[in-house]
C-alpha cells in the first residue's frame, strides 16, 4: 500500500490494539494509476521472497472504479496468485471488488478488518498459554493414577516378598519421573511467564505517554507528526499533545540550532 494513505495507519492502529508485539513491513506503492499495475506486482514479490514475512496484506482505501483499476492488473493478480506467502487482499470498501479478491487467500471488507483477520489477539496466545498448563497438570495427574492403578493391579497378581520388592522399586522409578515431569513442567510455565513480563515491560517503556509524563510533548500539523521545524510556515495552526491533554497554538516564529529561519 501507499505510505501516505489511511489505509497504513488503520491497519497498525488496529494489530497495535490486538497485539502490540506483531511488527510490519511497509512494501510502498502507489495505489492508482495506469502504471501503478506492474509496480504493485513488483512490490507483492520482494514481500513474497523476504524471508521475515509471514503474510501479505495488498490494499487501499475506497474510491472510484477507475481509482481501483490497477488492481485489476494482469500482473497484479498473477503475481498474488503465484505468491507462496498467503494474501489478504484490503482494497476499497466492502462493496468494492477487483481481481485481486479472487486469486488472494483471503478478502478483508476493509483494511481494518484485514488487519482484524491477520492478527491473533495477545489475550487469546496469553488464554492459549494457559489452557497448555492446565493440560500439563492435568496429564500429570491422570498418569499418576494410571500408574497407581497399574501398581495395585500387579501387586494383587504377585503376592510375596519378590512382588513387593518389584513394587518398590516401580513406585520409586515413578516418583522420580512424576518429580522430573512437575519440575520440567514448572521451569517451562515459569520460563514463559518471565518471557511476557519481559514484553510487557519493554512494551511499557516504548508507550510515548511515558515521554510526555517526563516533560515531553507530540506536535503535529494537519494530523502530520513534526519532526523539523522546516515542515512549519508562519501563521500553521499545530496541536501540542501533553500528558494530560492538549493544546492548540499557532506559529508566530521558528528557531533552528539557535537561529531565526521563520518568522512572522
Amino acid at each position: 500500500t501507499s505510505q501516505s494513505g489511511a489505509v497504513l495507519h488503520d491497519i497498525l492502529h488496529v494489530s497495535e490494539r490486538r497485539n502490540p508485539l506483531v511488527q510490519f513491513k511497509l512494501f510502498s506503492v502507489p495505489v492508482q494509476g495506469n502504471t501503478a499495475g506492474p509496480i504493485i506486482a513488483k512490490g507483492i514479490a520482494t514481500a513474497d521472497a523476504d524471508p521475515d514475512v509471514d503474510l501479505i496484506i495488498v490494499g487501499r482505501g475506497g474510491g472510484s472504479m477507475e481509482d481501483l483499476w490497477c488492481f485489476n492488473d494482469r500482473a497484479v493478480v498473477e503475481a498474488i496468485y503465484t505468491a507462496n506467502t498467503p494474501v489478504i487482499s484490503a482494497v476499497g470498501h466492502e462493496t468494492d471488488y477487483t481481481l485481486c479478491d479472487y486469486v488472494a487467500d483471503a478478502r478483508g471488507a476493509t483494511p481494518s478488518h484485514a488487519a482484524e483477520m491477520a492478527v491473533l489477539p495477545l489475550t487469546t496466545l496469553q488464554d492459549q498459554l494457559t489452557e497448555k498448563e492446565e493440560y500439563l497438570h492435568e496429564y500429570i495427574r491422570y498418569t499418576l493414577q494410571q500408574k497407581r492403578t497399574d501398581l495395585t493391579l500387579l501387586f494383587n497378581r504377585r503376592l510375596g516378598i519378590p512382588a513387593l520388592q518389584f513394587l518398590h522399586k516401580q513406585k520409586s522409578h515413578l516418583q522420580e519421573l512424576s518429580q522430573t515431569l512437575t519440575n520440567i513442567t514448572k521451569e517451562r510455565c515459569n520460563t514463559e511467564k518471565h518471557s511476557l513480563a519481559l514484553l510487557a515491560q519493554q512494551l511499557e517503556s516504548l508507550n510515548p505517554l511515558q515521554m510526555m509524563v517526563k516533560g515531553f510533548a507530540k506536535v503535529e500539523h494537519n494530523n502530520e507528526p513534526i519532526t523539523s521545524v522546516s515542515q512549519l510556515q508562519a501563521n500553521d495552526d499545530i496541536r501540542v499533545t501533553l500528558a494530560d491533554g492538549y493544546v492548540t497554538a499557532t506559529v508566530k516564529e521558528a528557531h533552528k540550532d539557535g537561529r531565526i529561519t521563520k518568522k512572522l
